[in-house]
């Protein structure tokens, strides 16, 4: 797996980076009942043990039926099944989720995840 690290200088003389990623270390997994779409999880963030679940999202209308949990529970399946057996084969997950969104939030806590930190975002202006 090779990674390919690429810089771009802003007119003001800062710095953006930018990393092209194999495939496997982002992905998606959507959920289908018949041709309706029922719900998506997303992964990405990789290093070498672990994988960032980066979001789980169910259409309104079909909210409250488990899907959310069903295909965050699949992701979570293949990004800890080893990779001779056809998984990614990572140790830990981690998840960044606001915690007021107490749906999903019961989705993670249902699969066994814990809460770890609060983490605070702060955003800069633009260069």
């Amino acid at each position: 797996m090779s990674q390919k690290r690429m810089l771009d200088g802003c007119a003001s003389g800062c710095m953006s980076f930018s990393w092209t990623l194999p495939k496997e270390a982002r992905g998606m997994f959507l959920l289908f009942q018949g041709e309706n779409f029922v719900s998506y999880a997303g992964y990405g963030g990789a290093t070498a043990n672990t994988m960032r679940i980066t979001g789980v999202f169910t259409p309104a209308e079909f909210r409250g039926r488990g899907y959310g949990q069903l295909i965050c529970w699949y992701a979570c399946r293949y990004l800890l099944t080893p990779v001779e057996k056809e998984g990614l084969g990572r140790s830990q997950l981690v998840i960044a989720a606001d915690q007021n969104k107490t749906s999903v939030m019961g989705i993670y806590q249902g699969l066994g995840f814990r809460d770890l930190t609060e983490v605070r975002e702060y955003v800069a202006d633009a260069c």
